[in-house]
């Protein structure tokens, strides 16, 4: 059926999963265009494009789904990784917010949050998210590295490498935490 939006929309989830992200784009479109309300297609279509690189338009598509579904939160934290990546750090902060108000035990949200805040200078901040990271998901490594990179910035060189041995307990082939303890040795 040419008119089923639903189809256009799981080709493009395909798709995606296949890496073929312009073929993606033009999926999520198309059920866009059948169906103008489609939250969950511009959601998917923002971070398609944000993959892509195209930052401006898909602010624009995680606009959309936000004033579709503003009772949604993964379209807030979507436009979160967006703008933190487009370095647009204080409104990114205001979209983890109001990710984090919803679905508080996310621990790559208070990561991402905190990495804004150190691009911010809020060290403070950014440390009082990487222990909130840390405390919802305990078995992630990712919150104990960057607690980690941050105490090591901070010349606390033992207590980073505390938190470098517990990304690795965590995961013994997480990179990041190997580099960054190797660094705290040399």
């Amino acid at each position: 059926d040419d008119d089923a939006h639903e189809g256009y929309f799981l080709r493009g989830i395909a798709k995606y999963n296949l890496d073929d992200l312009i073929g993606a784009e033009a999926d999520f479109t198309i059920a866009i265009e059948k169906n103008p309300v489609f939250t969950t297609a511009f959601t998917y279509r923002a971070i398609t494009r944000s993959r892509l690189g195209n930052y401006d338009d898909a602010l624009k598509d995680f606009h959309e789904a936000i004033d579709l579904r503003p009772d949604l939160p993964g379209p807030y934290y979507s436009r979160g990784v967006t703008r933190l990546l487009n370095q647009q750090f204080e409104e990114a902060i205001t979209d983890f917010d109001m990710f984090i108000r919803q679905e508080k035990k996310v621990a790559d949200a208070y990561i991402n949050r905190g990495v804004c805040y150190l691009h911010l200078k809020d060290t403070l901040k950014a440390y009082e998210d990487f222990n909130n990271a840390i405390r919802t998901n305990r078995e992630d490594p990712d919150g104990y590295n960057r607690r980690g990179a941050l105490l090591m910035e901070q010349r606390r060189y033992e207590d980073a490498c505390m938190d470098f041995d517990r990304a690795v307990k965590c995961d013994s082939n997480y990179v990041p935490a190997l580099f960054n303890r190797a660094l705290v040795h040399d």
